[in-house]
């Protein structure tokens, strides 16, 4: 069969002539998503090493991507799509679960993401890199849980990706911690208004291109909850609040709440030694640097 795209049925997909490149383009302010799946073979693959580069010529600042694996059966119209996702904020998926935050940077314009996916000892074992750097191990699982794998793109917003298959497995696989300074990097609450939280909170904070002034943020407590973080004369200030979906015990999601009010009315912010210190006129919290732990996610993410 000739290797192309295939969309989910949405208008807002289309493929381009030769297959290669698929191109998605929403409404402004639409908060659907639009799936697309890559056929280079008739049932999907189940043996061997195969490794694929897609390329995002196109992605609007405002956008975001998932890419990974899927096969016939969970390639779905819109947020019913099921497979191995890498993508969003940096963060590994089912589709319609977070399974890992802070995997990986948030796919952005320009990049290029690898995806290899090698079938071994009736496992699956899938790896993602950006621009040629390993993340290190994503997924491995019995290979029965994919009947057939696929590449497959999942957008949020407007944007291009072309895909290639290369001949050769990269011999690097293995990810190395990258090193911060200032804000950015992964953070884990330590304290907030004088008490350890009771589950792990976790932010990630990467610096704006649009100026120096400016962060984004991701806060992680049950939902992702995403914010934009800028300095104005010396003073912070936050906008969006975009979360997931997801849900959990009252107690969780009131301190969910908590977390986010305070991010909502964020004033300060600043380092303290190597402690994050991030406060509003009633809230005050202490973080510190955080390794996420680098392990393949193992259990059935569909089950």
């Amino acid at each position: 069969m000739t290797a192309q795209w295939e969309s989910d049925g949405s208008p807002e997909i289309s493929i381009s002539a030769d297959g290669t490149a698929v191109e998605c383009n929403p409404d402004e302010h639409c908060g659907e998503v639009f799936n697309a799946i890559w056929k280079d073979s008739g049932v999907g693959l189940n043996s061997g090493s195969h490794y694929w580069q897609i390329h995002l010529s196109v992605l609007e600042k405002s956008s975001s991507i998932f890419v990974g694996l899927t096969d016939k059966d969970k390639f779905n119209k819109g947020w019913s799509l099921k497979g191995l996702l890498f993508g969003g904020p940096g963060n590994l998926s089912s589709g319609g679960c977070l399974l890992q935050s802070g995997y990986g940077p948030a796919p952005k314009a320009g990049n290029t993401i690898g995806i290899v996916a090698i079938f071994k000892e009736e496992q699956l074992k899938v790896y993602f890199d950006v621009d040629g750097k390993p993340l290190g191990p994503a997924f491995d699982l019995p290979a029965t849980v994919l009947n057939g794998a696929f590449p497959a793109v999942h957008f949020r917003g407007k944007g291009k990706a072309t895909i290639s298959k290369c001949p050769d497995i990269p011999t690097n696989l293995s990810w190395k911690e990258p090193e911060y300074a200032g804000f950015e990097g992964m953070w884990k609450c330590t304290e907030f208004n004088g008490e350890t939280p009771r589950i792990t909170v976790t932010l990630k904070i990467s610096k704006s291109e649009k100026d120096d002034n400016s962060y984004r943020i991701h806060l992680h407590v049950i939902n992702m909850i995403n914010f934009s973080l800028k300095s104005y004369d010396g003073k912070w200030k936050t906008t969006g609040g975009m979360s997931s979906r997801m849900g959990g015990t009252p107690e969780n999601m009131e301190l969910e709440d908590n977390f986010s009010g305070l991010f909502h009315t964020l004033c300060k912010a600043e380092l303290d030694g190597i402690a994050l210190v991030a406060a509003n006129e009633t809230i005050k919290s202490k973080w510190d640097r955080y390794s996420v732990p680098r392990s393949a996610v193992k259990k059935d993410p569909f089950n």
